[in-house]
């Protein structure tokens, strides 16, 4: 008999510490989604909208998550992403990132990175940082905004910025140049 319980309290204490271990760990978890402390860029993700990319294309892997030191998200920080590079955005109160990787079937690739800022006037600032947005750029207006454009052939990418948000949207085709400035004007309609 005292065998018996011995091995239910052995059992019990497992069970205790594995349950334990569980919470522990949920609470280490990043937090996404509805919590009040969130990013915008993830309360609001304008990527994650069925229909917003243009036609033909499908995300090649989920879209990930990037945040700060301070604050990771679930794939971690812009060092994460942009090893060294991200140091010029934090320099202008950087706090997240949503980036996107596309592909076509005819293997053409379009990549779309959400940066988010602390506040409105530093994203101007980030903007006209030519470590941001180097120069050789196009100045477009299209649909009631502007966007600095790069035509490298066969590549083609634009920077615009709205509110605390800078919108980087890359294509490996500069033949899709419309379709992604399409792309861009349903963004910066979108972002609030």
């Amino acid at each position: 008999m005292e065998v018996i319980m011995k091995s239910q309290y052995k059992k019990t204490g497992f069970l205790f510490a594995l349950m334990g271990c569980s919470f522990f760990m949920a609470l280490m978890l990043p937090v996404h989604g509805d919590s009040a402390d969130a990013p915008t860029a993830l309360k609001n993700d304008i990527l994650a909208e069925t229909g917003i990319f243009p036609s033909g294309f499908e995300l090649e892997e989920p879209l990930q998550y990037y945040g700060t030191d301070n604050h990771k998200l679930q794939d971690g920080t812009i060092y994460n992403y942009m090893n060294g590079g991200g140091v010029v955005y934090l320099k202008y109160g950087f706090s997240t990132l949503v980036h996107a990787s596309l592909k076509n079937t005819k293997n053409t690739r379009l990549t779309i990175d959400v940066f988010e800022f602390a506040e409105p006037g530093k994203t101007k600032s980030a903007y006209a940082d030519e470590a941001i947005c180097p120069p050789g750029f196009s100045n477009m207006e299209f649909n009631g905004f502007q966007a600095k454009a790069y035509f490298f052939s066969p590549e083609f990418f634009l920077y615009f910025i709205k509110n605390n948000r800078l919108v980087y949207i890359y294509v490996s085709n500069d033949e899709m140049a419309e379709p992604v400035k399409d792309l861009a004007a349903r963004l910066f309609q979108k972002i609030r």
